[in-house]
């Protein structure tokens, strides 16, 4: 069967950390913020946000087409109507669907995946403090 997991969890929490840990060699990770890096670098641009996510929903429907064996989306996914799209693609794909937190980095160094001021310490892409605070603040279950 092929597999679909779908990464939630704030900026800074280990979710690509996870998402690499879960694809290993057999599985290809997507996320948005592919779209931002140029030569190397991460050059986000908030106005091109729905430009990203619409590439990585795309990038997705190809490899599923394609029959990848498992694909993981490596994106924050704060509400569901932002994973919903990759849900869709599963069922018209026939793809088994897992919704994935990410892991502790370290066991004896477990960062807290809700704590805000860690994460805005911890993210590698700089999100601000108060960006990271509404995203938990929205965070839907």
């Amino acid at each position: 069967m092929r597999k679909l997991i779908i990464m939630r969890g704030l900026p800074g929490s280990g979710k690509s950390y996870t998402a690499k840990r879960l694809a290993k060699d057999k599985g290809t990770v997507v996320s948005a913020d592919d779209y931002f890096m140029v030569n190397g670098k991460y050059v986000f641009n908030r106005d091109e946000t729905y430009i990203a996510h619409a590439q990585c929903q795309a990038k997705t429907a190809r490899l599923m087409a394609g029959g990848a064996p498992l694909i993981v989306i490596d994106n924050t996914n704060v509400k569901v109507m932002h994973y919903q799209v990759y849900l869709e693609l599963a069922r018209e794909f026939e793809y088994e669907e897992e919704i994935v937190f990410p892991e502790y980095k370290l066991a004896f160094k477990k960062p807290k995946v809700w704590d805000v001021d860690y994460l805005a310490y911890n993210n590698k892409h700089d999100v601000p403090l108060e960006v990271i605070q509404q995203m938990a603040d929205d965070f839907e279950w």
